[in-house]
């Protein structure tokens, strides 16, 4: 009977799981709203669900609404473990309704960089509306200064630009790019002449959300930043 129970029991978590997934992405459905931490590495998690507006306070080992366990938690994220996908999922305080960034102190680590009204974990970035126009309106000439830049040339043509030489303290540095990186893309537009890419940087003023493709060794990656 027992055994017959805990079949039920996992039954239903795998079925949960199959809803939630199907009412959208994890990101979409859940939002971390507060954490509380501990030095041993246990902590709670306050989780909303959007869809049902129910709100659950989550030790570190509980199943978070059908998607999955979570494994660990912060001030800036959670992570769970899905039985579906089997993959590690990353969640920001910072998702949902919020429409600016929360003050806090400098974080900066290899995968992450926030600071008021910005924000990157791995290669999502997100920034609120001020804080765009700022560095777009007021600081691109001197964020362009933070770096020096080469073309880079395959078959005659350009394909985008080089980046090296700028510190720690540079924008490019914030968004996760790495000395080395070639910029080829922006919002899907290739850099593939100087003028064009000056007046692409020039037209993000209004721009809500922003897609760089970055070449890495080789290997592209995409920085998507969203504005809040």
């Amino acid at each position: 009977m027992q055994a017959f129970n805990r079949a039920l029991f996992w039954l239903g978590i795998v079925v949960s799981g199959l809803v939630a997934i199907g009412e959208g992405a994890p990101s979409e459905v859940l939002q971390l709203l507060g954490s509380i931490v501990a030095k041993s590495g246990a902590g709670v998690a306050l989780v909303k669900h959007r869809p049902t507006a129910t709100i659950k306070a989550l030790k570190v080992g509980e199943d978070v609404f059908g998607f999955g366990r979570l494994l660990y938690v912060d001030r800036y994220e959670m992570r769970l473990f899905s039985p579906m996908k089997g993959s590690i999922i990353i969640f920001s305080r910072f998702g949902g309704d919020s429409r600016r960034l929360q003050k806090g102190p400098v974080v900066d680590s290899e995968d992450r960089y926030i600071e008021d009204g910005f924000q990157r974990i791995g290669n999502k970035i997100q920034v609120d509306a001020r804080y765009r126009d700022r560095i777009v309106r007021e600081e691109l000439p001197k964020v362009l200064m933070e770096a020096s830049s080469e073309p880079v040339m395959e078959g005659g043509q350009i394909v985008g630009f080089r980046l090296f030489q700028f510190d720690e303290k540079s924008m490019f540095h914030k968004l996760g790019i790495k000395d080395g990186d070639v910029v080829s893309e922006i919002n899907g537009v290739p850099l593939n002449n100087v003028t064009r890419t000056v007046q692409l940087l020039n037209g993000l003023r209004g721009e809500g959300d922003v897609k760089v493709k970055v070449m890495r060794n080789g290997t592209p990656i995409s920085l998507d930043m969203s504005v809040r």
